[in-house]
């Protein structure tokens, strides 16, 4: 068996059955106590509250990140999309006029 020593294992201090005086909170105290002493015996960290957990931020950096990189990507399309116009200044002379296109003029 490769599994932990039993024996090795810490007891859980004892926790009494009757109580002589009964207090109104006795049965939320026993079960906090032993709630408390269930997680010392497992040795379970505390839980992280959400703003302390690396993964959310990571994830929201990438998000971000992701966002951040498709809003560059769409502007610099739009901006290649747009018609490109040579010009020149006025003078006296022919008109000279070049059609590229394609399809039926």
């Amino acid at each position: 068996m490769n599994g932990p020593d039993p024996a090795a294992a810490p007891i859980p201090p004892a926790v009494p059955t009757h109580s002589s005086t009964v207090t109104p909170n006795a049965g939320a105290a026993a079960k906090s106590s032993a709630h408390t002493d269930l997680a010392t015996l497992l040795a379970e960290p505390a839980s992280k509250t959400w703003y302390r957990r690396r993964a959310l931020w990571a994830g929201l950096v990438l998000v971000l990140l992701a966002g951040a990189g498709l809003w560059w990507w769409l502007a610099r399309q739009a901006a290649n999309a747009a018609p490109s116009y040579i010009t020149q200044t006025v003078a006296r002379g022919n008109l000279t006029l070049t059609v590229t296109a394609n399809g039926t003029i």
